[in-house]
């Protein structure tokens, strides 16, 4: 097991980055918990969750994690999080960029009132939690069908120095597998133990 020191993204970003290089290594307590050091918040990373990947883009780092899929999916689910202080305050721009990439199994678009959306506040730390099922686009301004059958859980994890940005994505039957670990590794967040 690798070690590595905190993972901490710049903080003038407003877009998503576009590279996908990266190192790999874990980030650990010293008493062996895993523990995400992230600008401003800690996150711990429940048991089973795969290695830690930072990917440095052209305006932020992105950190990912694989999530194993179950039998009978094609692909594992990935947890995409991203540092932009630049989007504090602007909650509703990403609930409806993220409804919109989404689009329920009949074909017809997400709402807010077809989403499941609650906020959780939790000391220094207010989660806005959107939970979408159906065909999820790979990416918001690409064309194409994107890919049936799939669930998002996206997240706005604000505090003094945030938000952060927590998207994960992959197939119904795996992501229902992690949902549990997903909601608690959302209401792990503390913005006391960040760096």
């Amino acid at each position: 097991v690798s070690v590595t020191p905190s993972v901490s993204a710049p903080s003038s970003a407003e877009t998503e980055p576009h590279s996908t290089e990266g190192t790999t290594g874990e980030n650990r307590s010293a008493s062996g918990d895993d523990v995400l050091k992230l600008t401003g918040v800690t996150m711990r990373r429940p048991e089973g969750w795969g290695s830690v990947t930072v990917s440095k883009g052209q305006f932020a780092s992105k950190t990912i994690i694989r999530l194993p899929k179950v039998a009978g999916d094609a692909e594992d689910a990935t947890v995409e999080m991203t540092h932009f202080p630049g989007m504090k305050g602007k909650d509703d721009l990403n609930i409806n960029r993220w409804l919109a990439t989404v689009t329920r199994s009949d074909g017809s678009p997400h709402t807010r009132e077809t989403a499941k959306l609650k906020i959780i506040e939790q000391g220094h730390v207010r989660l806005t939690v959107l939970d979408l099922s159906g065909t999820v686009k790979t990416s918001m301004f690409g064309s194409g069908g994107g890919s049936p059958d799939h669930r998002m859980i996206a997240a706005i994890v604000d505090h003094p120095k945030g938000p952060h940005f927590v998207k994960v994505v992959g197939p119904a039957a795996t992501m229902e597998k992690w949902a549990d670990s997903i909601d608690a590794f959302l209401r792990s967040a503390n913005a006391d133990g960040g760096s």
